[in-house]
């Protein structure tokens, strides 16, 4: 069997149980991967302050795949091995469509951290029924009072940015149009009620393909595992790419094989079956 050295993995849906905590049995499989000297790599949707101290404290990853590969972070020394922002005049041109004609909530990540405006940040609740994605959405962005002035007083842009939409219908209608609108910009899932837009030059895949050129390790060596549309391209760019029971039938034909839900441990499972083989 293929000797994999490398393994990535998506947090939320992944990972992390549907309650953002990190099963018992995943822990352990990361810790043993990482005895036998396998290279663990989360790589989420998140910003790198946005990870749970649980899982940067747990002393096992150094790299970190972060905002759906915009960003690849060696977190020892705080380098920046990859990066690729969405530019800002087309964040502004996809809120501005979204915005005026549908109910949502937009916010961004840039230089590090995550803002939305303080009007949206106080309303969020009415686009979540997930408790456990709300609590992490107002931890992870600062209100801003003019959101969309402090952009442009910027003038730059930002690692991604975000719709949190009320109504799933108007949320799979914007999925289905805004590829054929903005043609040149990502537009992926990570959780039911959002859109994430991302420059063309930042996705999981392309993020993996760097981290792997950088430490020198082949591409077949490395195993992706995800359950959201932002995590096809890492599923596909791996030489073994792995999707959750609980992802999306589509997200499924786009992996290799399937392993058990976030909620038992899959991601634990496979990695132990896979250096144990």
């Amino acid at each position: 069997m293929e000797k994999y050295r490398l393994f990535a993995y998506d947090l939320d849906g992944t990972l992390l149980a549907t309650d953002k905590n990190l099963p018992e049995e995943n822990r352990r499989a990361l810790a043993e991967a990482y005895k036998k000297g396998n290279i663990l790599v989360p790589a989420t949707g998140r910003i790198y302050l946005g990870i749970s101290e649980l899982i940067r404290n747990m002393g096992v990853s150094r790299y970190y795949i972060c905002c759906n590969g915009a960003v690849v972070l060696d977190a020892e020394t705080g380098e920046t091995i990859y990066s690729a922002d969405l530019p800002l005049e087309d964040a502004l041109k996809i809120s501005d469509h979204i915005c005026s004609q549908f109910d949502a909530a937009w916010g961004c990540y840039q230089d590090g951290r995550g803002f939305m405006s303080s009007e949206d940040r106080a309303n969020l609740a009415h686009f979540f029924e997930d408790k456990f994605m709300l609590d992490y959405i107002l931890s992870a962005h600062s209100g801003v009072p003019d959101f969309r002035g402090m952009l442009i007083r910027k003038g730059r842009g930002m690692h991604k940015c975000s719709f949190y939409f009320a109504d799933k219908a108007e949320r799979q209608y914007c999925l289905e149009t805004l590829p054929k609108l903005f043609p040149h910009i990502k537009f992926t899932s990570s959780v039911p009620n959002n859109i994430e837009c991302n420059s063309f030059q930042a996705d999981k895949g392309l993020a993996l393909n760097a981290l792997c050129s950088f430490l020198g390790i082949p591409e077949a060596s490395s195993v992706a595992f995800g359950d959201g549309t932002n995590d096809i391209a890492m599923l596909k760019a791996a030489g073994l790419g792995v999707a959750m029971a609980n992802a999306p039938d589509e997200v499924k034909a786009s992996a290799d094989i399937t392993a058990d839900t976030n909620d038992n441990a899959g991601v634990g499972k496979m990695i132990l079956s896979l250096i144990e083989a």
